[in-house]
């Protein structure tokens, strides 16, 4: 029969094994590269999701919004 130390001791093993293989997952996937802005259109920098940092905040912005409102979006 186990102690309140040892179930303590196991959902911490847990924990930390569920997180190093989320970590391991997230570093295996290919970077995705974009060649253009994809809130402008404008072309990017190497591979870039925004053109610029006023871009990326106004993308922010707009999904935040839509978000917040209950509206679906891409």
């Amino acid at each position: 029969m186990s102690d309140i130390a040892d179930d303590a001791d196991k959902r911490i093993f847990d924990a930390v094994t569920n997180a190093v293989e989320a970590a391991s997952r997230a570093a295996n996937k290919p970077k995705q590269y974009f060649t253009d802005c994809n809130w402008c259109g404008d072309p990017t920098e190497d591979g870039a999701q925004w053109c610029s940092p006023d871009c990326r905040n106004d993308a922010w912005r707009y999904h935040t919004t839509l978000k917040r409102n209950g509206i679906k979006h891409e």
